[in-house]
């Protein structure tokens, strides 16, 4: 999520939030953790696109998709 800091600083905030709209996208809904690594994994890297996505979303004005993904 180093990328999340370099469109953020250099203001590609578009381009930041297709990438992280498309991995979300692809990543799918959050797995139910139940003690698998793997899926602990995905559930924090999921956390992590989502605050990034929704930080860039507010940056952007866009405060409606920037709530859906804070709540997601």
């Amino acid at each position: 999520m180093a990328l999340a800091a370099f469109w953020q600083g250099r203001g590609y905030l578009s381009e930041g939030r297709a990438w992280l709209e498309d991995a979300l996208a692809r990543l799918g809904p959050a797995p139910a953790t139940g003690g698998a690594t793997d899926g602990r994994a995905v559930a924090v890297t999921r956390t992590s696109a989502l605050l990034r996505a929704g930080t860039l979303a507010w940056r952007q004005g866009d405060t409606a998709r920037a709530g859906e993904l804070a709540t997601e």
